[in-house]
């Protein structure tokens, strides 16, 4: 009689695993849990650290130009502030697409 765990394994379908180093990108949760911490999935992220200081940078100016915008003195430079950030949002969004997906 066979193994029980060869059964298994029989019908589960293999992982993907990273083209560049071969770690495993997703797993199921019982293989998760049997796993040395060498072994364990590695998660890969798509979006650099480049791209999302970008975007918290351009939503902060674009806040900041929509609080600008309640004020008389400041109105103008707050549109200003809103379209950059809008502009620069869009330019990093398509960058992350360009590069990432």
């Amino acid at each position: 009689m066979q193994d029980a765990n060869a059964l298994i394994w029989h019908f589960v379908p293999c992982t993907p695993s990273c083209p560049s180093c071969g770690c495993p990108i997703a797993a199921n949760s019982n293989e998760n849990n049997n796993q040395t911490p060498e072994n364990k999935v590695q998660t890969i992220e798509k979006t650099s650290k480049k791209y999302k200081g970008q975007q918290l940078m351009a939503m902060l100016l674009g806040v900041i130009g929509f609080f600008m915008l309640f004020e008389e003195e400041a109105r103008t430079v707050g549109g200003i502030f809103c379209i950059i950030a809008l502009i620069w949002y869009a330019i990093v969004g398509m960058g992350i697409w360009w590069e990432h997906d």
